[in-house]
C-alpha cells in the first residue's frame, strides 16, 4: 500500500532525474558525559550545550566544528546515555529512574517510601539528593525537581516500604532493602490487657491503628504514649481494649518468597568506553529513531575507516567491527556479534556446527549448508542508508563523516595514513590492494569487491544491490561527504583534533543552491593538523575524498566531491540545488494529499508545482524542468521529473603567447588589454 503524503525517489543515471529535500538544521550525533539521550536538543545557546552535555565530550566537539565554519543552526543528538533506574519497581515494565543519563546520575541519591499517618494504603514517596528532597508526592507538600522519574507509579497500591524518613535508602540500593508492607488486625475481650505479636519473622511496625467499631473511627496510636514497642514485631497497648474495639499494626518485612523477582537496579552510562561493536549498536539505534526528524545534514564521529573484520589486514586482537546479526523484539532490537560470517552444518552430525566451510555438510549443489548468516557492518554505510530512508519523505539529507586521524602529524604517519590506490591490470581489474584511506574498500574497492557505497536488499554492505526504477544502482554516496584532514579549533574551550567533517557539515546549509563548496574558504582560526602535498591532494579528491588545501590567503575546500560511483552526483553542489528544488515541490503538493481527485484538482496541482519549478530556475539553483502530472491508481499521482542540473566550474585555463611590440603598433586592437 502506498505511504499517505508526498514522497520522492532520487533516481541515478543520465543526468536526468532527482529529488530531495532538507531543512537548515544539522544534527550532530555522538556520546556525552551527561545530558539528555536519544532525543533531539536544538542549540540556541551554546554555554547551555556545554553545561548540559559537557565541555569536553564528543557531542559538543562536533557541534563547536559545525559552528565555527558557519552552520546556521545545529542540533544534538547525545547517543550511548543511559539513566540509573530500579526496574520493575511499580510492576512490571515500569521503573524509578534518573532523568540524567551519566555514570554519576545517581550519586547522593537516596530514597525513602512509607506509609501516609492514618492512611493503610496511600505511600509517600520521597527522594533525596545531599540530603535535600528533590521530589514529594506528600500531600499538600508535593515536590518535582525533575531530578527522578516515577514510571507506573500508584500510591495507592505500592506494596514495599523503602528505609525510613531518617534512614532513607541509596538509590542503587534499593533491591537488596526492600521490605513487603501488609497489615494485620487484633481483636481482643473486653478489658484484656495484651501483647500483640505480628505472624511474621523478622517484621517491623510502622504504624498501629485503633478503631472503634461502633462509631467507625480510628486513631492513629502513638509510639511510648499510646502503646509500648516490646521488639521490632511486637507491641503492648497502654490502654486496654474494650469489646467494641480492635487495633491493626501496619509493619514491614523482608519476604522470602518472590515478590522482588525482576526488581533490579541498572548503573547509568556515558557510551563513552563503548567498544565499536557496541558503538554501532548506538548509531543504529540512533538512525532508526532519528527517521522522524527533518533535518538538512547529519555529522558523526570520525568512524570512516573503523577497524573492520573483513579487512584482513587488521589486528584481530584489537577492537575491531564484527559481524553481527539484529534481531527485532519486544524490548527493542539485540545485536548478536560473530567473528565468522557463516555458521555452517558439521559434516559429523548430531546436530553440531562449524564456523569451517571445510567441515561442513553439504546440500545437493556441493555447497555447505548454512545455519546463520551474519552481516557486514560499517558505520558510514549505515548512515548513507538513513539519508537514502529520508528521500522517501521527500528530503534529501547529507551524511558527514571523516576518518580517524593518523597517531602525528610526522610525514610517515600521514603518508601511511594516506596510504596508496589499489594496482590494477590493463583492464582495470583489482590486483593488489591499496592501503590507508586510498585503499578504503568503499572507496577504491578490493580484489574481492567492487567500490562505492550502495544500498542493498538487506540494509547491509554485503547484501544484494538494489536499483532504482530506472534500473540504476541505488548509490548511497552521493548523501555521503566524506572530509579527511584533521583540524583544531583553537578559539574553542577544549578543543580537540578531529577530521574536518564537522566544519564541512556546518558550511554546506551555507552554500548558495546551484553553487559548490569547491573553493569555498574555511572560517579562520580553523587549523589544519598537517599540510598535504599537492599530488596527494588531488588523489584523495579523485577517489571521492573532501579535502582542505593551504593557500596563501587561508584554508579552502579544494573539491566538493562525494563518493559515488559513475554517478551523476559527482560533487556536492548537484545535490544543495535538488534539495531546495524538492522541498519547494513538496511545499507545493502537500496541500493537495487528502483531496478528492477531479481535472480542476489536477489543474491546480500542476499549476502549483509548475510554479515551484520555475522559482527554483529563477533563483538559480538549476538551469531547467521539465515534467508531467500523471495518475497511475486510484489513489496514485507519480510526477516523473527531469532536472537540468548546473554544473560547476572547475578549472580556469588560460593560454599565453608572446609578441612583438609592433603588433600593437598595428590595426590588430581587438581585445587587447
Amino acid at each position: 500500500m502506498a505511504k499517505i503524503g508526498f514522497s520522492a525517489e532520487i533516481l541515478d543515471g543520465k543526468l536526468n532525474r532527482r529529488v530531495t529535500l532538507p531543512e537548515d538544521v544539522v544534527v550532530c550525533v555522538s556520546r556525552a558525559v551527561s545530558g539528555p539521550s536519544n532525543s533531539i536538543y536544538s542549540v540556541s545557546d551554546t554555554e547551555a550545550a556545554n553545561r548540559i552535555f559537557g565541555s569536553s565530550s564528543p557531542v559538543i566537539q562536533l557541534m563547536n566544528g559545525a559552528l565555527a565554519n558557519g552552520a546556521p543552526s545545529v542540533a544534538i543528538y547525545r547517543i550511548g546515555g543511559g539513566e540509573a533506574k530500579v526496574e520493575n519497581l511499580f510492576g512490571e515494565y515500569t521503573a524509578l529512574r534518573t532523568v540524567d543519563a551519566s555514570v554519576r546520575a545517581d550519586t547522593d541519591l537516596k530514597v525513602y517510601a512509607g506509609l501516609l499517618e492514618g492512611n493503610t494504603d496511600f505511600s509517600v514517596f520521597v527522594v533525596y539528593r545531599n540530603g535535600s528532597i528533590v521530589y514529594s508526592n506528600l500531600p499538600g507538600r508535593e515536590i518535582n525537581s525533575g531530578i527522578v522519574t516515577l514510571d507506573g507509579f500508584d500510591a495507592n497500591s505500592f506494596p514495599f516500604v523503602i528505609g525510613t524518613a531518617s534512614a532513607p535508602v541509596a538509590f542503587k540500593d534499593i533491591p537488596a532493602q526492600l521490605n513487603t508492607k501488609s497489615v494485620q488486625t487484633f481483636v481482643t475481650a473486653d478489658g484484656v490487657t495484651g501483647t500483640y505479636t505480628v505472624s511474621q519473622a523478622n517484621a517491623s511496625v510502622l504504624q498501629v491503628i485503633r478503631y472503634n467499631l461502633t462509631t467507625d473511627t480510628s486513631t492513629v496510636l502513638k509510639v511510648n504514649t499510646d502503646y509500648q514497642a516490646v521488639t521490632a514485631s511486637s507491641i503492648t497497648l497502654n490502654t486496654k481494649l474494650t469489646g467494641d474495639e480492635s487495633i491493626q499494626i501496619i509493619f514491614s518485612y523482608r519476604s522470602t518468597g518472590n515478590e522482588y523477582e525482576g526488581i533490579s537496579y541498572v548503573a547509568g552510562k556515558d557510551g563513552l568506553d563503548s567498544d565499536l561493536n557496541a558503538l554501532y549498536e548506538l548509531y543504529d539505534t540512533a538512525f532508526m529513531e532519528l527517521e522522524m526528524y527533518d533535518v538538512s545534514g547529519v555529522i558523526i564521529d570520525d568512524l570512516h575507516n573503523a577497524p573492520n573484520i573483513v579487512d584482513t589486514t587488521i589486528d584481530k586482537t584489537k577492537d575491531h567491527l564484527s559481524y553481527v546479526i539484529r534481531t527485532e523484539t519486544e524490548e527493542g532490537y539485540e545485536y548478536e556479534w560473530a567473528e565468522d560470517k557463516y555458521v555452517f552444518q558439521a559434516a559429523a552430525g548430531g546436530g553440531a556446527t562449524t564456523t569451517n566451510p571445510t567441515l561442513a555438510q553439504l546440500d545437493a549443489t556441493g555447497a555447505p549448508v548454512i545455519i546463520k548468516q551474519y552481516n557486514e557492518v560499517d558505520f558510514v554505510h549505515r548512515m548513507g542508508v538513513w539519508c537514502y530512508a529520508q528521500s522517501d519523505i521527500g528530503h534529501f539529507v547529507t551524511g558527514t563523516s571523516g576518518p580517524i586521524p593518523p597517531k602525528s602529524s610526522y610525514s610517515l604517519a600521514v603518508n601511511r595514513w594516506v596510504g596508496k590506490s589499489p594496482v590494477t591490470d590493463i583492464y582495470g581489474t583489482i590486483i593488489e590492494n591499496g592501503t590507508g584511506l586510498l585503499g578504503n574498500r568503499f572507496i577504491s574497492g578490493t580484489t574481492t569487491r567492487s567500490r562505492g557505497y550502495f544500498m542493498t536488499d538487506t540494509g547491509y554492505p554485503d547484501g544484494n544491490v538494489k536499483k532504482d526504477s530506472g534500473q540504476v544502482n541505488i548509490d548511497l554516496g552521493k548523501y555521503l561527504s566524506l572530509a579527511v584532514i584533521p583540524v583544531t579549533l583553537p578559539t574553542v574551550r577544549n578543543s580537540f583534533t578531529r577530521s574536518s567533517a564537522a566544519i564541512y557539515a556546518g558550511m554546506l546549509p551555507r552554500i548558495t543552491p546551484g553553487d559548490s563548496s569547491t573553493n569555498m574558504v574555511i572560517t579562520n582560526g580553523i587549523v589544519p593538523m598537517f599540510k598535504l602535498k599537492a599530488d596527494k591532494i588531488q588523489k584523495l579528491s579523485e577517489a571521492g575524498y573532501v579535502v582542505l588545501e593551504e593557500k596563501e590567503d587561508g584554508v579552502y575546500v579544494y573539491s566538493g566531491n562525494v563518493p559515488t560511483v559513475d554517478s551523476d552526483y559527482k560533487y556536492i553542489g548537484t545535490g544543495i540545488a535538488i534539495a531546495q528544488v524538492l522541498k519547494r515541490a513538496r511545499r507545493a503538493a502537500n496541500p493537495y494529499i487528502g483531496r478528492g481527485s477531479n481535472v480542476d484538482i489536477f489543474t491546480t496541482l500542476f499549476n502549483a508545482l509548475d510554479a515551484s519549478f520555475k522559482e527554483s530556475i529563477s533563483l538559480g539553483y538549476i538551469n531547467g524542468a521539465d515534467f508531467n502530472l500523471l495518475q497511475v491508481g486510484m489513489n496514485d499521482l507519480v510526477v516523473p521529473t527531469v532536472i537540468a542540473p548546473k554544473h560547476e566550474i572547475r578549472s580556469i585555463r588560460a593560454t599565453l603567447a608572446l609578441t612583438d611590440q609592433e603588433y600593437y603598433n598595428s590595426a590588430n586592437t581587438g581585445g587587447n588589454a
